[in-house]
């Protein structure tokens, strides 16, 4: 009976200090923006073209990483992205879902997609490029921790 209740201490004890662990890793979130006169930063490029459609607007956007190959962790969403307030931010899949064809090949991430006039009308509409985890000491940690480069659809074509 001791044995028992010994080896359920130590799981209790175990559990405690796991659930310290997870809850003091402190998961942050940075939002640049990208608008049609600012595409790049220190880490990344963007290239955005668009074609008009009769059923809305086809995007062809273009990652460049600027050193080492395209981030392990990383992916493209369209979102709607509504800011209430200092540090206050929603992010919410797009409805309807849009399909996004994405290729990764070495610096480069290009993703194509087409967005409908009544997605492009949409306040807060953009294509998200989301990048999980850092590096440290030129080695990549996944962490939780996000950086996303938001394209407001609005800012690359008219509805």
């Amino acid at each position: 009976m001791l044995g028992i209740i010994n080896t359920m201490r130590h799981a209790t004890i175990i559990t405690i200090i796991w659930f310290a662990l997870v809850l003091s890793a402190r998961a942050s979130m940075d939002e640049i923006s990208i608008t049609p006169n600012n595409l790049s930063n220190d880490k990344l490029e963007f290239s955005v073209t668009t074609n008009a459609l009769n059923h809305g607007v086809a995007f062809h956007v273009t990652v460049s990483v600027k050193s080492d190959d395209i981030l392990p962790h990383s992916d493209v969403h369209l979102w709607i992205v509504l800011h209430s307030g200092p540090g206050a931010t929603e992010m919410s899949p797009a409805k309807p879902e849009t399909r996004i064809v994405t290729k990764r090949s070495g610096h480069l991430f290009t993703a194509d997609f087409v967005a409908s006039r009544k997605l492009l009308k949409t306040n807060g509409a953009c294509f998200v490029f989301a990048v999980y985890g850092a590096f440290n000491n030129g080695k990549w940690v996944a962490m939780p921790h996000g950086d996303f480069y938001e394209l407001k659809l609005q800012d690359f074509a008219k509805p």
